[in-house]
Parts: C-alpha cells; structure tokens; sequence
C-alpha cells in the first residue's frame, strides 16, 4: 500500500531481470 514501497518493489523486479538476460 505505500507508493514509494511499490516503487521500491519494481526496482527490484527490474534488477532481478537483468541477470537473466
């Protein structure tokens, strides 16, 4: 529920499909 914290969340599903390339 908290913007930054989904914000947060994305960068790290953005970041974690970077290895799998």
């Amino acid at each position: 529920g908290v913007t930054w914290l989904a914000g947060f969340d994305f960068e790290i599903k953005v970041i974690a499909r970077i290895p799998e390339q």
